[in-house]
Order: C-alpha cells, then structure tokens, then sequence
C-alpha cells in the first residue's frame, strides 16, 4: 500500500486555513516546453501521443474524427475501488 504523500490526498494548512487537493503523481507529468518541437497531442495527426480514444465522433473509423475523449495519463484523482491499472 502506498503511503500518504504518494496519493492523491486533501491537505489543510492550519496556518492559512485552507485546504487545497495535493496531486504528487502530476509532477511526473512532461514539461512539453523544454523540447525544440511542440507537437500538440489532441491534434488531427497526432493520436500516437495519447492512449487510445475511449469514445469518438463519428463512431465509424471510416471517417474523420471531429471529437475523441481520451484517458488522461496524469490524473488528480483515481478510482481506487477498482484497484491499480
């Protein structure tokens, strides 16, 4: 099991009273401005960048996508309930 500080976890700072969400997986998140060529990963062209699309618009593959929802690889939260991916 992992601790604490690894997870998603609500954090309160008595000194200012406030509670903020802390997210410690997203700093492993890339720095895409550190690199000489941005390209953008939710462009036309550039679906290898991004997990597979759980859903598109249009359904059928014959035709030009015009929306896709895809996974997010870093998120705040997880569903715990369903165990580790």
């Amino acid at each position: 099991m992992r601790s604490t500080h690894d997870t998603p976890h609500l954090h309160h700072d008595p000194l200012t009273d406030r509670t903020v969400f802390a997210a410690p997986g997203r700093a492993q998140r890339p720095n895409e401005l550190e690199g000489a060529t941005i390209r953008c990963p939710f462009c036309a062209g550039n679906e290898s960048l991004t997990p597979p699309a759980l859903l598109r618009s249009p359904r059928s593959a014959a035709e030009p996508w015009r929306a896709r929802i895809v996974p997010n690889q870093f998120p705040i939260v997880t569903d715990t309930a369903a165990g580790p991916a």
